[in-house]
């Protein structure tokens, strides 16, 4: 069975180090970054599995980046979890 994949958009550099190593002990393949305008673009291209979003960053708004990624055929039905702080 392939790896999942899941994409993790953080701006905090600590947490997504963090997360990136605990889910890939858990044996599945991540990529990050901490622009949520690059997480779209990740999104598009990569079509994870999952995408964790910490909603804290600050390059687009996370109504907008929810709204992009539902709204686009190769990212809308890629489940969203959003971390609270």
């Amino acid at each position: 069975m392939p790896a999942r994949t899941i994409l993790i958009v953080d701006s905090d550099s600590a947490s997504l180090n963090y997360l990136t190593r605990i889910l890939q002990e858990q044996r599945y393949f991540v990529s990050g970054t901490g622009s949520g305008r690059e997480g779209i673009s990740n999104a598009w291209q990569d079509q994870p599995d999952l995408i964790i979003i910490d909603p804290a960053f600050q390059d687009i708004p996370t109504a907008e980046f929810l709204q992009q990624i539902r709204q686009d055929s190769r990212s809308s039905n890629i489940p969203v979890l959003a971390l609270s702080s």
